[in-house]
């Protein structure tokens, strides 16, 4: 049966060797297009202190943001659901000591375009992917697997898309790794970082919660990365 052109085919099945049903990840990748209205909702009512035009954000950035609202008063009505499921998502994706294992299958049409938005769209006619994670309280790693197929099915590619190692130290996280990347306000790409291309190989340094500069205390809570990455020589 032929797909009908923007019509994109996924099938995600999960299996986490914990309670939960996702990822044992460091980060909140742009990869949740609810996660992220909802981070965004709670930031543009003044709710949370928290930078959030840098993914993938450190789920302990976001967790010291949900524990400032948690002591402080009663959350309004309209924005309640978004603060309840951010705390939900927190508690399943950021546990010590969680691991994983998962199997993504996805498909889409020749026509179909890579459209730069916080969404996991598969990038060729046909992909499937396996992954494994764990995360402890110093070190964090998840390796993923993508099989691809394009022109019906003469090029076949392998990749290692999302996978990293990171280790904490002190209030800084210091990875390698291959995840998508999303700096701007909005929801269908950056001039700058963007998911519409593959991710990038790359070295960083990141802060793992941001704070407030005591004489800058004006420019609100602030986060420092820096990040060396290596460039394909194709476009993908």
């Amino acid at each position: 049966m032929r797909l009908k052109p923007f019509c994109i085919l996924s099938i995600v099945v999960l299996f986490i060797s914990s309670a939960s049903f996702v990822r044992a990840s460091p980060w909140a990748l742009p990869e949740d297009p609810l996660l992220y209205h909802d981070l965004k909702v709670l930031a543009d009512e003044g709710i949370v202190d928290l930078p959030v035009t840098t993914w993938p954000i450190p789920w302990p950035d976001i967790a010291q943001a949900i524990e400032r609202v948690q002591r402080s008063s009663s959350l309004p009505t309209r924005v309640r659901p978004s603060f309840n499921r951010i705390t939900q998502a927190l508690h399943r994706e950021s546990q010590a000591g969680s691991g994983a294992f998962y199997l993504s299958a996805g498909a889409k049409t020749e026509n179909s375009e890579n459209t730069a938005r916080i969404a996991t769209i598969p990038r060729t006619t046909g992909e499937l992917g396996i992954g494994t994670s764990w995360l402890g309280d110093a070190l964090a790693l998840g390796i993923e697997s993508h099989f691809s197929y394009a022109r019906d099915g003469q090029d076949v590619d392998w990749r290692l898309d999302n996978s990293y190692i990171g280790a904490v130290l002190g209030n800084w996280i210091l990875s390698a790794s291959l995840l998508p990347r999303q700096w701007g306000p909005g929801f269908d790409g950056s001039l700058l970082l963007s998911t519409q291309s593959r991710p990038l190989p790359s070295l960083t340094l990141e802060r793992r919660q941001s704070t407030r500069s005591k004489t800058l205390n004006f420019l609100g809570p602030w986060r420092f990365i820096v990040s060396a990455s290596g460039l394909y020589s194709y476009k993908d």
